[in-house]
């Protein structure tokens, strides 16, 4: 289930950092990225960016910016 994030943006739509607690983690490296856009038919669409990154501390995770609502998840731990 993901759940609401602090992310720092280095420009549109790619992060460059995310908070960890109280300080924010920089992101070493973007691996991959994708857009899930579907339900637009519905009353409730999904039109998401996400993002597979590795954390300057090594820890792979995948987030996402709901491109709807403009907020940061954190949808996994890979």
């Amino acid at each position: 289930m993901p759940f609401a994030i602090s992310v720092k943006e280095k420009e549109y739509l790619k992060p460059s950092h995310i908070k960890n607690h109280e300080a924010y983690v920089r992101i070493y490296s973007i691996i991959d990225e994708w857009e899930v856009t579907e339900g637009w038919w519905t009353n409730q669409p999904i039109n998401r960016r996400y993002f597979k990154v590795i954390l300057d501390n090594g820890v792979e995770i995948v987030l996402f910016k709901d491109l709807l609502s403009n907020l940061w998840y954190k949808q996994r731990f890979a």
